[in-house]
C-alpha cells in the first residue's frame, strides 16, 4: 500500500524501513505474558485513602499488557478491508487524498455505524471490565465492607454505569490502578456515547426515495384534509 502511494520507494523492503522496528517492539510486547517464573510473585503498591497496602501479583500485571494486544484484532480488520488496498490508494492519489487507517475507520463508520458501534462497545466492556477486576480485586476487604470486584459482572455493572455518564456511586475503585482505568473508561465511553448519538441520527436521516414517499404522503393527506 505504501509503495502505491509512493510513500516509500518501489525498492524498500521489510528490513530497511521502519516496519522493522515496529514489528521488533510487538515482539517485545509478545514476550511479555504470564509465566511460570513470575508465578505467585508479588509486589506492593501504595496505601489508598482506605489506608490498606495493595499487594498484585506479577503475572496480573503481564495479564494487564497482554489485553491490550486487542488491539491487533482492529489492526487486522483494517488492513483486510478494501478501502485499505493499493486500488483505494491509487484512486485516492488522483482525487488528492490519501489512504490511511483513520481513513478505513471512517468508512467503516459511515458505511455501518451501528455495527462498529456494537464491536467498539462490546470489547470496551469486555476488556476494562476484567482490568477493573484485576486492579480491584486484590484490594478487596471483606470486614471493611468494600466493594466486591472479584464478581466479574459487578466490574462490568461499574464500567457500564461510569461510561455513560451515569454514576450511581454504589461501585467505585479506592486504589490508584483502579482509578486509573475508571478514568480511561469515562473518557472513552464519552467518546462512544457521542458516537452513539451520531448513528442513531444518520440512521433515522430520509434516503432521497423515502423523502419522496413522505412528502407525497404528506402532499396527499393535505388534499384529503381540504
Amino acid at each position: 500500500l505504501d509503495k502505491s502511494s509512493n510513500v516509500i520507494l518501489k525498492n524498500t523492503s521489510f528490513w530497511s524501513f521502519s516496519y522493522f522496528g515496529n514489528f521488533f517492539i510487538e515482539m517485545i510486547f509478545a514476550l511479555l505474558h504470564p509465566n511460570y517464573f513470575t508465578k505467585n510473585k508479588v509486589f506492593t503498591t501504595n496505601k489508598s485513602y482506605y489506608i490498606v497496602e495493595t499487594q498484585y501479583e506479577i503475572n496480573d500485571m503481564l495479564l494487564v499488557v497482554l489485553i491490550t494486544r486487542i488491539y491487533v484484532i482492529f489492526r487486522h480488520l483494517i488492513s483486510n478491508s478494501r478501502f485499505y488496498s493499493a486500488r483505494s490508494a491509487r484512486i485516492a492519489k488522483l482525487i488528492g487524498s490519501e489512504v490511511n487507517r483513520l481513513f478505513v475507520i471512517k468508512c467503516y463508520v459511515l458505511m455501518n455505524p451501528i455495527q462498529f458501534l456494537i464491536v467498539c462497545t462490546g470489547s470496551f466492556i469486555v476488556s476494562t471490565a476484567y482490568l477493573l477486576r484485576i486492579a480491584e480485586g486484590a484490594a478487596y476487604n471483606e470486614d471493611m465492607g468494600l466493594n466486591d470486584y472479584r464478581n466479574y459482572l459487578n466490574c462490568a455493572w461499574n464500567v457500564i454505569v461510569t461510561m455513560t455518564t451515569v454514576g450511581y456511586g454504589d461501585y467505585y475503585p479506592i486504589t490508584n490502578l483502579g482509578r486509573l482505568v475508571n478514568i480511561f473508561v469515562s473518557i472513552w465511553g464519552t467518546f462512544l456515547t457521542s458516537l452513539m448519538v451520531v448513528a442513531l441520527q444518520n440512521l433515522l436521516v430520509f434516503t432521497d426515495n423515502e423523502d419522496k414517499a413522505f412528502n407525497y404522503g404528506k402532499k396527499q393527506k393535505q388534499k384529503e384534509m381540504f
